[in-house]
């Protein structure tokens, strides 16, 4: 099962598939998005300046790739902190089955 993507992926999705090629009904299939959608999507990131319009196809701009460039080292970092955050729970559910092998959860819960 495929998670939901959040807000930020799919904008960098769209700034990464008009990177590759800038146009629409490729950024469409490269990005996931249906028309409705990636029209939102296109208009917000035109206005923001990550994108540039010329004629019917769509530009990166500087600030498109410096968005990238933070958005990589952004998703980077929540993959190693979520990574951290299951060896946690990992590790509690551990300690958790040793106190429930000799009976000590029952009486401390």
């Amino acid at each position: 099962m495929r998670s939901r993507r959040t807000r930020l992926q799919i904008m960098a999705a769209v700034v990464l598939a008009a990177e590759k090629n800038p146009v629409k009904t490729r950024i469409m299939f490269q990005s996931y998005l249906n028309i409705r959608a990636l029209n939102r999507y296109l208009d917000e990131l035109v206005e923001a300046g990550l994108l540039r319009l010329n004629s019917s196809s769509y530009f990166v701009t500087e600030k498109g790739r410096r968005f990238l460039l933070r958005f990589m080292k952004y998703s980077e970092r929540c993959s190693r902190a979520n990574k951290r955050l299951k060896d946690v729970v990992s590790e509690k559910a551990a300690l958790e089955s040793m106190l429930s092998k000799s009976g000590v959860v029952s009486t401390l819960t």
